[in-house]
């Protein structure tokens, strides 16, 4: 069964959907919408070098912070799984 309903606070409103047991609420009207690209607002490269580190360790494989700003930043997430991942299928990148 789904439900609409309209929710008022102060000068913020928006309606709320509830369909299937989860409740969604929208905006009635979008107001300001930010995109950030990395390194606009914040520079989370030293997060992914780190993230990566620590996820590479148990196949015991290492990442210099040269190797990641030539070859990883700025590609996708199945780029990246057949640079590090070589010899596995496509499909499991």
């Amino acid at each position: 069964m789904r439900r609409e309903s309209k929710v008022v606070d102060g000068d913020h409103s928006a309606t709320r959907t509830q369909d299937r047991g989860t409740t969604f609420c929208r905006p009635a009207r979008l107001r300001t919408l930010i995109f950030d690209f990395d390194g606009t607002l914040t520079d989370s490269d030293p997060i992914h070098l780190q993230a990566f580190t620590l996820a590479l360790a148990p196949f015991g494989l290492a990442m210099s912070e040269e190797f990641f700003r030539a070859e990883i930043l700025g590609r996708t997430n199945s780029e990246v799984g057949r640079i590090l991942f070589p010899a596995e299928a496509n499909d499991q990148h």
